[in-house]
């Protein structure tokens, strides 16, 4: 069998082992997170790879095995999370159970993802729920998520400089409007809940 080494790498060490037979398919994908200095194990979890073949491709191209290194809660958090257009973050972690909440286990306890977002913008922990103000279930965007804090008080001071009549607790349709409240940009409220609502009619 002929043997080549990998000299379209300008990455690869002059002295590297060559490389023999069939390339893995997802050899490239593996190469740049293990460049990034993720370990086997979290390639694996990302790419769903063999562990034998990820370290095959650390052999042959002599790239020592990254140190275990102990991570914080918000460094965890970014290995979970996968940008999507608009500026929204959708969680690739583990999710509740009923809700299907994206939360985070982190040294014996469960964090909510979007908890952890609003602390990353804010550098504060929560104060009450924190829910994405986009239309984006489960977004975790640190810009688009709040606090129930900061958005009683940033919709009520909305509403008294528009003059706009107090907040009911719920609408039409029985949602509490603590948490299915939304706003537009001119500030006018309307239900998240009964907008899922609308478009699960249309679906069916």
């Amino acid at each position: 069998m002929t043997t080549t080494v990998d000299q379209a790498d300008p990455d690869t060490p002059a002295d590297a082992p060559v490389l023999t037979g069939r390339q893995h398919p997802k050899r490239d994908q593996a190469l740049e997170l293990i460049r990034q200095g993720l370990t086997d194990h979290e390639v694996h979890r990302r790419l769903r790879m063999d562990r034998g073949a990820i370290r095959r491709i650390r052999r042959q191209l002599a790239i020592p095995t990254a140190p275990l290194q102990p991570l914080t809660l918000e460094q965890k958090w970014q290995q979970r999370v996968r940008e999507l257009p608009g500026g929204h973050l959708e969680w690739t972690g583990s999710l509740s159970h009923g809700s299907q909440t994206p939360i985070l286990h982190y040294r014996g306890g469960v964090f909510t993802a979007a908890a952890i977002a609003f602390r990353i913008r804010t550098g504060r922990d929560p104060v009450g729920y924190v829910k994405p103000e986009c239309d984006m279930a489960h977004c975790v965007a640190p810009r688009h998520v709040d606090d129930q804090q900061t958005r009683l008080r940033d919709r009520q001071a909305l509403r008294d400089i528009l003059h706009m009549p107090a907040v009911p607790d719920r609408c039409v349709a029985s949602h509490d409007q603590q948490e299915f409240g939304r706003r537009q940009s001119d500030g006018a409220r309307y239900c998240h809940g009964c907008k899922m609502d609308r478009k699960h009619q249309a679906g069916q």
